[in-house]
């Protein structure tokens, strides 16, 4: 009986791991610590842990999305526990790539309709055109059924005869995909978008306006077709533009910051407004928390959702957790901010017609956005991670948790 006692007890013993830390002068010993969860992260740069060789950042991900840093020489130095930017010149470069943004490839080739081979659009193959009626022919300042300039569509039939394009997709079964159009003009009847393939992985949609119009679908198969035909057996005379197809992609960040001027501190970025932005992770001039995802199809055109809590002051000084999530969609309703693990996104708004992000090839930067007085931020960085999902707050909340201890929260 103590025999069997005596086990219990050595089993009920909790045995701790202890990391020893000795250098600078200074000799600590802490528990080691759990890590996060790793599921859909693509990039996680631990800038004081993570300092590889002179200039490079490691990528815990061991996704080989290496970090360079940028500091006119000899400014932007690891001060335990992160990076020291000193708002002036420091920042970090990361090469562009497909997992560190919510912009996806679009699968249509040629969808701008800038390239034509006689009156047949590259890309595309034409059904039905007979002559000039019915025709789909290239067009460049408005409507012109002969075939002058280029950058438009013009689907044309005077009776309603069958006349339609069509391209090939290839998609991946069970990923979402979105779907826009921007219809330039119309003057007769409206267009049909359709899954040439036998409406397989969406129903018909039709449009007999003008604008930008989107949806989305889930492929059922690997090979479906977008078709663009008249609408009905009406006549039709509609001009339109811009036509894509991409995958729908979610997108989460976070870091740990201690911000000396809250006022336009630039976390992380990825382009620049009107140029080829894709998001912006920051602080703004009135020291709101916010993420912006832009489409840069249009001018000004974004989403963004921010906490209208001012971080100017009374947050600076101190370590704090940031976050921010996207769901992948068209409003800044599927958008989150977060603070020290709290949602705390209150407001947000959508500018121009956002549809979706589209792909660039500037690089990420952190602490660095565009290259005016403020484009570098005046603070510590650390533990910048981007995820390929949308965070749940339940999972922030335990980013948080898991990683505080080393910013004395």
């Amino acid at each position: 009986m103590k025999k069997t006692l005596a086990i219990l007890l050595v089993l009920s013993i909790t045995i701790t791991a202890y990391a020893v830390y000795i250098g600078a002068g200074v000799t600590f010993v802490r528990p080691l610590h759990p890590q996060i969860n790793t599921v859909g992260l693509v990039g996680h740069w631990k800038l004081w842990d993570g300092l590889m060789t002179t200039g490079l950042i490691f990528d815990y991900t061991c996704r080989n999305h290496v970090g360079t840093l940028h500091d006119g020489g000899t400014t932007l130095v690891p001060t335990y526990p992160g990076f020291n930017f000193d708002g002036t010149d420091d920042y970090i470069s990361i090469a562009d790539h497909a997992d560190l943004t919510p912009a996806g490839t679009d699968l249509v080739t040629n969808g701008e309709f800038a390239a034509w081979v006689a009156d047949d659009a590259t890309g595309w193959t034409e059904y039905g055109e007979a002559g000039a009626d019915p025709m789909a022919t290239q067009v460049g300042a408005g409507q012109d059924h002969t075939g002058a300039g280029t950058g438009y569509c013009c689907l044309y039939t005077s009776t309603g005869a069958i006349i339609d394009i069509y391209q090939a997709l290839t998609t991946v079964v069970g990923q979402t995909y979105r779907v826009r159009i921007n219809i330039n003009k119309v003057t007769a009847g409206g267009i049909t978008i359709t899954d040439g393939q036998g409406d397989i992985s969406f129903d018909p949609v039709s449009y007999t306006t003008t604008g930008i119009k989107t949806f989305d679908f889930v492929a059922v198969t690997t090979n479906p077709n977008i078709m663009i035909a008249r609408k009905g057996v009406a006549a039709c005379d509609v001009t339109f533009d811009d036509v894509s197809v991409a995958v729908v992609t979610p997108f989460s960040i976070s870091a740990w910051v201690y911000m000396h001027d809250a006022d336009r501190f630039h976390i992380a970025s990825k382009g620049l407004l009107n140029v080829d932005a894709e998001w912006l992770f920051n602080t703004n001039s009135d020291g709101e928390l916010s993420l912006i995802i832009y489409d840069n199809f249009l001018v000004d055109c974004y989403i963004r959702r921010r906490d209208t809590t001012d971080l100017r002051t009374a947050h600076e000084n101190q370590w704090l957790h940031v976050a921010a999530t996207y769901n992948g969609g068209t409003s800044y309703t599927g958008m989150a901010v977060y603070l020290n693990g709290a949602d705390v996104g209150d407001a947000g708004n959508n500018i121009v017609t956002f549809v979706r992000a589209s792909p660039q090839d500037h690089d990420v930067w952190i602490g660095r956005y565009g290259a005016a007085a403020t484009a570098y931020p005046d603070g510590l960085i650390d533990d910048v991670t981007i995820w390929k999902k949308e965070l749940s707050a339940i999972e922030v909340r335990n980013i948080y948790e898991v990683t505080r201890w080393r910013y004395s929260r």
